[in-house]
């Protein structure tokens, strides 16, 4: 049977080596760091390294069985905060980008790792959605009034 602190325990132990791939990277587990190391920032930029000690953070305080946050509405308040600050950095960083092969950019950013996007692919898909919306111009100002 999979309990909760089951499920908790692998989590952090995933999200452990998966953050010690990151900061490592081919120094530990060769090619094989590189390739994790470069497949996590295309898909989530430098944004991989925080959302991993927070996986690490969530999955070990579930096991332990604390309480996350004391404020739920202070936490998702800091958390949605935190998103809309890195998506409004990633599309200033890339306004000057094409928008033809723009997502495959974000990934590719990755490759001449430690060159990589703020959000990666995830956040390219974000930006990318609001640019065709408006402009680039104004997912960035979308994104400063989210913010």
């Amino acid at each position: 049977m999979i309990t909760k602190e089951t499920l908790c325990a692998v989590f952090a132990l995933f999200s452990l080596l998966a953050l010690l791939i990151m900061f490592t990277g081919t120094v530990i587990f060769g090619d094989v760091g590189y390739f994790i190391c470069s497949f996590l920032t295309g898909v989530l930029g430098y944004m991989a390294y925080p959302l991993l000690f927070c996986a690490l953070y969530l999955s070990v305080m579930g096991l332990i069985g604390k309480s996350l946050v004391k404020n739920k509405k202070a936490g998702a308040a800091i958390v949605c905060t935190v998103v809309f600050l890195a998506l409004l950095i990633h599309a200033a960083a890339t306004a000057s980008w094409s928008m033809d092969g723009y997502l495959s950019a974000c990934f590719d950013a990755a490759k001449a790792f430690p060159q990589a996007t703020v959000f990666g692919f995830l956040g390219g898909l974000l930006v990318f959605a609001l640019s065709a919306a408006t402009t680039q111009v104004g997912a960035i100002i979308i994104f400063v009034v989210l913010t």
